[in-house]
């Protein structure tokens, strides 16, 4: 199993799926441009009986000219000119808090069923967020070194033929981006690839609408969700590493924790400078088995390193194993943090904490922390509006 880790929120619009749409004129451009051209193609008459046949495009595109017109058909070139606001709040902390200004220029490619889509430039007008705004590029629209070329695309009515069937969606906004994973060894995707971002409030927390010369979206979430303390989970990493352990070692400690995850037990090993410690958390019986978690702290400066995967539990849990860590003493002390991360066997979590030392003498280890907190409920709150005028391209 590979390391498991905790993310605190990942707000993005709801995805039903992703489509890749590729360059390419789309009809009924040109149709909106002659029929603008024509002196009797503006209002379809003469389009339609061929009395200016002779000029050929006009009267043949004159249908396509009129439509293209209003926008609800042939998908004909527009512009945008909007304004978005985001504000978004996680337990005390304003992640971001910004007024942006969003301009999107017609886009030349293939949208799909799309009415009408758009280039985007979107720039932040006032970012009032601590840090920067830290909410992803759904809703700032702007690239991230990785994802660049933004595009904006709306439909009035929209089906997506899912796995169970045919989803009929309205008011759909989609985001599509292309990609560059060349830092990664990889290549370039020009796409843009789509994904929903909005709708008219049946699937996704965002609501778009139309009304013909306004594209608006408001919306937002707001909730609470477990989280990791910052201490020790969020500790930047120490110049020197903890290596895997191959566990035995005798018991110098033991305890019981929540299957949840929600309490740590905090435990100070002294060390002597040059000697080396193999830290392993093991099951005691086949009842209380599950899938514990080390962390190992240079007091409250740094991590040294975490155990989570490293070796076979004596009393296997339902999935998983037990964690060993190698430790280079200093002769200052580390800290010890075991918790769980489930997949309990019942309902309590019971371990020993054993020790294989290359000194003479024992370590010292001393339960500091009994059941400290681990995770604690964090509210979180997330406000987005946008609204911008859609005219003609000329």
């Amino acid at each position: 199993m590979t390391t498991k880790s905790w993310t605190l929120l990942a707000l993005m619009g709801l995805s039903l799926g992703v489509a890749a749409c590729e360059g390419g004129e789309k009809e009924g451009e040109t149709g909106s441009t002659d029929g603008a051209d024509g002196t009797d193609g503006t209002d379809g008459t003469d389009g339609t009986d061929g009395t200016d046949g002779t000029d050929g495009t006009d009267g043949t595109d004159g249908t396509d000219g009129t439509d293209g017109t209003d926008g609800t058909d042939g998908g004909a070139a527009y512009n945008l000119d909007a304004t978005a606001n985001l504000y978004y709040q996680y337990g005390d902390d304003v992640i971001c808090d910004a007024d942006l200004a969003v301009i999107g220029t017609p886009f030349a490619g293939d949208c799909g069923d799309c009415d009408f889509a758009f280039d985007i430039d979107s720039t932040y007008v006032e970012d009032r967020s601590p840090e920067g705004c830290g909410l992803n590029r759904s809703y700032t629209m702007m690239g991230d070194g990785i994802a660049y070329n933004p595009v904006l695309a709306f439909s009035a009515d929209y089906t997506y033929s899912g796995y169970y069937g045919d989803y009929y969606l309205s008011n759909v906004v989609q985001v599509g981006w292309s990609y560059d994973y060349t830092a990664y060894g990889y290549g370039t995707y020009p796409g843009p690839y789509f994904g929903f971002f909005a709708d008219d409030g049946t699937y996704f927390d965002v609501i778009a609408s139309f009304d013909g010369t306004t594209l608006a979206m408001d919306g937002g979430v707001e909730g609470t969700e477990t989280a990791r303390v910052d201490m020790p989970f969020n500790l930047a990493a120490c110049e020197t590493a903890t290596t895997a352990g191959e566990g035995g070692g005798v018991a110098l400690g033991n305890d019981s924790l929540d299957c949840e995850g929600l309490t740590m037990d905090i435990w100070e090993l002294s060390t002597a400078p040059g000697q080396t410690y193999t830290v392993t958390v093991d099951t005691v019986n086949a009842e209380t088995a599950f899938d514990p978690y080390l962390v190992i702290t240079d007091g409250e400066t740094c991590m040294l390193g975490f155990g989570d995967d490293d070796i076979d539990c004596t009393y296997p849990p339902p999935t998983f194993s037990c964690p060993s860590q190698v430790i280079e003493g200093t002769g200052s002390p580390v800290w010890l943090f075991v918790t769980s991360l489930g997949d309990c066997a019942g309902s309590s979590s019971d371990y020993m904490l054993k020790v294989d030392y290359s000194s003479i003498t024992a370590p010292l280890v001393t339960l500091e922390g009994d059941d400290a907190t681990a995770s604690t409920e964090v509210s979180y709150t997330l406000e987005y509006s946008f609204s911008g005028a859609v005219t003609a391209a000329e």
